[in-house]
């Protein structure tokens, strides 16, 4: 429940009572967030979302941030489904190891029968429909100003080397880096023809939307005890939820 302003500050208090560097401890979580979000969600290169993240990192604001549902606040809760921990396909290697919860359960490993369930509300929410359709661009092509894409890197796109697999199970290669220079310099060029028509003020937050509203269209089923932690854990990070951002926690899992 905690904001990625709130959630940005928690990561820099953590680090620092480990006696970790912040500022690497926090590029090391934005690179995992950009590479794993960047393309898959925005269809926007790592490079782009990467500066986003981290200028709102370094300067929270009251602007709401970029989720699937952009530029509306998310997934409204009462429309996401609630799914159980055994409708995720998890190796033992995966439940073993030590990767982050949100991670292992993921959409990525939700049983197929689950994942069109999810995919319905994911294609009603979603308001720019098809990659790089007309309202795609109307909403993101000014994340595109100022860069030189005849110069982007693998990395730059990927958040990776050459001869990683992308997100479609690809080995990324030279041909794929060339496709998408050529391919985001025609959008930024579209953006330059014309930027009035692309430019527009980031929508405000309010604090609603924190118990109204949510980023993933399905909610993992937890036990009363896991929800009471939680709350409790937003507490310690001296993040407490409010008492309305609380109780909507409850009864978003039933526990009113």
């Amino acid at each position: 429940m905690l904001t990625f302003d709130q959630t940005m500050k928690a990561i820099k208090a953590l680090a620092r009572s480990k006696g970790e560097n912040p500022e690497k401890r926090l590029a090391l979580e934005l690179h995992k967030k950009a590479k794993r979000e960047a393309f898959k969600i925005y269809h926007l290169p790592y490079r782009c979302y990467y500066d986003y993240l981290k200028s709102r990192a370094d300067h929270p604001g009251n602007k709401l941030m970029l989720n699937p549902c952009w530029p509306n606040p998310g997934y409204p809760i009462d429309k996401v489904i609630i799914v159980n921990k055994e409708e995720f396909d998890i190796s033992k290697e995966l439940a073993n190891g030590s990767r982050p919860f949100e991670e292992v359960y993921s959409y990525d490993h939700l049983k197929p029968e689950v994942k069109e369930q999810v995919e319905l509300i994911r294609n009603r929410f979603c308001p720019w429909g098809e990659l790089f359709s007309d309202t795609w661009k109307r909403y993101f092509l000014k994340f595109l100003k100022g860069y030189d894409f005849t110069k982007f890197t693998c990395f730059d796109f990927f958040g990776a080397t050459l001869g990683e697999v992308d997100l479609e199970g690809e080995i990324i290669d030279e041909s794929q880096i060339k496709l998408m220079q050529s391919v985001y310099e025609r959008l930024q060029k579209e953006y330059k023809e014309n930027p009035s028509k692309y430019n527009y003020e980031d929508p405000l937050s309010c604090e609603e939307y924190l118990y109204l509203y949510q980023d993933k269209p399905f909610t993992i089923e937890q036990t009363q005890d896991e929800v009471k932690e939680a709350i409790d854990r937003a507490k310690a990070l001296n993040k407490p939820m409010s008492d309305e951002q609380a109780a909507a926690y409850m009864k978003r899992y039933g526990m009113e």
